[in-house]
């Protein structure tokens, strides 16, 4: 029969992210042992549980999480003659899951799923990320990331950059400080885009470089000024968004961004002072 497992205690912060938004669902023909690595992550949120195989087996969960299993009687009891609809058959059951599920959000993991080694749980390991093609609609709130220098991130809603993208705030826990491997990353990068994730006293992405917002939906050129918290931002494209028409874009982008070589793919010649280009916004003759 399905069960309801009441979380005792945990050692994670009280208010994770998504908490009331995001079931995880695991299909399985095991013991969970492998929750065990996933704790850091997983043991905020609510799993729900779809028991493949026998029936009357007993799945083991490791203590402390909080969630609900159904197995095979489960669904024919809760279907009824609808019951035929959820396959069992590599591990689609886990689709029960779905149905069942009352949440915004729902993540789902196999029960093979294994982290490599300890260090797949620093999110601070990429060198470059690529967020293309989702639905983010506000640049923001990324943690630390010491060795990440390129972004890709065309083809989004994206209509704002927050003016702390790599700022300083307040000190709180950050779950991006336990996103566990590669597997997850991106399921969770493009969701929690859209919170605020408040870190640090510190710069957060201190090596970027390269930052690609093509086709998205910045409009004006004051929505570009939040860039500058970027120390090292050197190569740039806006190309698709609508800003890229306003008068003395390319002018104004030059001088909000010091540091500036490629700006849509087009050389900045060095030569160009600020001086100049503020000057050449009454000159536009002057080829940049």
């Amino acid at each position: 029969m399905a069960g309801t497992v009441t979380v005792p205690g945990s050692s994670v912060p009280s208010t994770p992210l998504l908490k009331d938004e995001l079931d995880i669902v695991i299909p399985t023909i095991r013991n969970l042992d492998f929750l065990e690595m996933w704790r850091p992550l997983f043991q905020p949120y609510h799993l729900i549980i779809v028991q493949d195989g026998d029936p009357s087996k007993v799945i083991k969960v490791p203590e402390g999480f909080d969630y609900e299993i159904y197995n095979r009687n489960d669904i024919n009891r809760i279907l009824g003659p609808k019951a035929s609809c959820i396959s069992f058959k590599d591990s689609a059951c886990r689709c029960f899951g779905y149905m069942v599920s009352k949440k915004k959000y729902v993540f789902t993991i196999d029960d093979d799923c294994f982290l490599s080694s300890p260090a797949d749980l620093d999110l601070d390991q990429f060198d470059m990320i690529d967020l293309s093609d989702n639905e983010i609609v506000k640049l923001q709130n990324f943690p630390f990331m010491n060795r990440l220098g390129t972004l890709l991130i065309n083809n989004n809603r994206i209509t704002r950059i927050n003016p702390n993208l790599s700022g300083k705030r307040n000190n709180t826990f950050s779950l991006w400080n336990v996103l566990a491997s590669t597997c997850i990353i991106w399921f969770i990068a493009c969701l929690f885009l859209h919170f605020s994730i408040i870190c640090s006293h510190v710069e957060f992405l201190p090596k970027m470089h390269t930052l690609v917002l093509m086709n998205n939906r910045l409009t004006t050129l004051a929505e570009i000024d939040p860039l500058a918290s970027l120390p090292k931002l050197q190569y740039l494209s806006l190309l698709d968004n609508t800003v890229t028409k306003q008068p003395d874009y390319r002018l104004y982008v030059i001088h909000k961004l010091k540091h500036l070589r490629l700006l849509d793919f087009k050389k900045v010649k060095q030569q160009v002072s600020n001086h100049q280009v503020l000057e050449n916004t009454l000159c536009p003759s002057f080829d940049i």
